[in-house]
């Protein structure tokens, strides 16, 4: 399931770490809907988060503390292939419509929100853009640390690749389904975000995915990589 928020700022700004914004607003809308009924399905620490999110900025100018706008009207795009997902987050962004969201010497109002209409797949071979940048991480759990890959790193095929089977198989697929996945990144370039303090490498453009059609309409639906639900690793279908 998709849908599109739009969204007017007061003055045409945002923080730089503008994802935190959004993360802010979900949490809002979640809080408020039906006391809170919703919340801990998004944001328990045991539960695995489906859903990835994308923001459009027109005419973005990036200064060091802010995000510089051409215009006060954002669009912000949420994808998930749990339709029950969908249908909350969808729910709950309606009852904040028109409603104020105070920002620091700012303020937001969701004005729309729109249903997306959805392609499936239906071939073993598809080409995506990222829409929100790709983030691949390594966790290590002894020393609790992490390191990210981006499309500059030698390894950054084999470690997204992983990535991206460690995510099947946290979904429910089996090894089976998901062990011919394969990818080819095809036009892309290393961005650097900042988020929640960090400076995090990830890749942005275009990449080719080959599997079996239910793995790939899961991946176009849920987005791709770490961090997904902190706005990152969203895709758009271009061809199939």
């Amino acid at each position: 399931m998709r849908f599109q928020i739009i969204a007017e700022l007061e003055r045409p700004e945002l923080p730089i770490e503008y994802r935190r914004v959004i993360l802010s607003l979900i949490k809002k809308a979640l809080t408020e809907a039906n006391n809170g009924k919703y919340f801990k399905k998004f944001f328990d620490g045991a539960n695995s988060k489906d859903y990835t999110f994308s923001v459009k900025l027109p005419g973005a100018k990036f200064k060091k503390d802010c995000v510089e706008l051409k215009q006060k009207l954002i669009e912000i795009n949420f994808s998930t292939f749990d339709k029950m997902t969908g249908y909350i987050l969808f729910a709950v962004f309606s009852e904040q419509l028109n409603k104020k969201f105070p920002l620091r010497n700012n303020c937001l109002f969701i004005k729309k929100i729109i249903r997306i209409n959805e392609c499936q797949v239906v071939g073993k071979e598809v080409l995506v853009r990222f829409i929100a940048p790709l983030v691949v991480r390594q966790h290590n759990q002894e020393k609790n640390t992490d390191w990210y890959y981006s499309i500059s790193d030698e390894n950054f095929k084999k470690q997204c690749l992983k990535s991206i089977k460690n995510q099947l198989e946290i979904a429910g697929f089996s090894e089976q389904q998901f062990e011919d996945v394969n990818i080819e990144p095809i036009s892309m370039k290393k961005v650097c975000v900042k988020h929640y303090g960090c400076v995090i490498p990830s890749s942005v453009g275009t990449m080719l995915i080959s599997g079996r059609k239910s793995i790939l309409n899961y991946l176009i639906c849920s987005g791709m990589g770490s961090r997904r639900s902190a706005g990152f690793g969203m895709v758009e279908l271009l061809l199939e």
